[in-house]
């Protein structure tokens, strides 16, 4: 099997993700779209920072659960490991994931603050940029070079032009507060991934037993990490609160509607037991 058939395995697993997110995301924009037609830019900034926290975690999540299990997926699937690439390979195709992934918050604002022309020729330098080092780097590394190529191109022009015009043109915020959060999120996703991978570092590879233990471990240990790591943050204090007004909300539906269901019940009782009684004096005085 050719290297870019190899490949597409892997990118079937990172575009099912994407997708996955691009869905999430797009639930989300009628809501923002909302909070943002209200015009308070404060309250507008403190929910970015909280959703983006949580996108981070999503996909730092995913990140390490790739890294960690894609390599022995694959051999489930191809039926050996003749059909994995090289790890240096994962690696640059994670990476390319996480990086791309991790603008989604700052984009989905942009759009839905309608800032469209700010930053209108971004797709221009992109795709040069990425043409010219692919065409470079494709001739000394193979697809290891046009993966890198990706990342640099989005490194080097989304990944601080989309959240610079966010910041300049709609919180008024200047953009190292943003980068502070950025670099905060990928040493979190690295203390993460260190303490998942040394985990999982003793595991066989092969055989499906072996892949589910390793699933089970990535879906617990990342989370356990990250939550030690965010719970003291104020973006996360501010969705523990807002999570916790909803379920109080939900309890007081339910504590309001129940003396309501008491209470009908209650009047069908009593009308029943009204017509038994006539019905009892109608008997005896036939």
């Amino acid at each position: 099997m050719t290297v870019l058939g190899l490949y597409s395995n892997y990118t079937l697993v990172t575009n099912a993700l994407a997708s996955a997110i691009t869905l999430l995301v797009a639930a989300m924009k009628g809501s923002i779209g909302n909070l943002i037609a209200t015009g308070d830019n404060e309250k507008s900034y403190k929910i970015f920072k909280a959703l983006n926290l949580l996108m981070m975690w999503f996909i730092g999540f995913l990140f390490i659960g790739i890294m960690v299990c894609v390599q022995d997926f694959i051999s489930i699937l191809g039926g050996d490991s003749s059909k994995q690439l090289p790890y240096l390979t994962v690696v640059l195709i994670c990476l390319n994931f996480y990086v791309t992934q991790s603008r989604t918050m700052a984009n989905n604002f942009k759009e839905c603050a309608g800032l469209f022309w700010n930053d209108r020729f971004k797709p221009l330098f992109e795709a040069g940029i990425n043409l010219g080092l692919d065409l470079l780097l494709v001739y000394f590394m193979g697809i290891n070079g046009v993966i890198l190529a990706t990342i640099i191109s989005t490194v080097t022009v989304p990944l601080w032009v989309e959240p610079y015009v966010l910041y300049k043109n709609y919180f008024k915020q200047h953009l190292y507060k943003y980068f502070l959060q950025y670099i905060f999120y990928i040493l979190s996703t690295a203390a993460s991934f260190g303490v998942t991978f040394f985990a999982c570092y003793f595991i066989p590879h092969g055989g499906i037993g072996w892949f589910i233990l390793r699933v089970v471990i990535c879906l617990i240990l990342p989370n356990l990490v990250y939550l030690l790591i965010y719970f003291k943050t104020p973006e996360f204090t501010y969705l523990f609160s807002a999570v916790k007004a909803l379920f109080d909300r939900f309890g007081n539906k339910r504590a309001t509607a129940q003396p309501s269901i008491d209470s009908d019940t209650a009047n069908e009782n009593n009308l029943k037991a009204e017509e038994q009684q006539n019905y009892e004096s109608d008997t005896q005085s036939d």
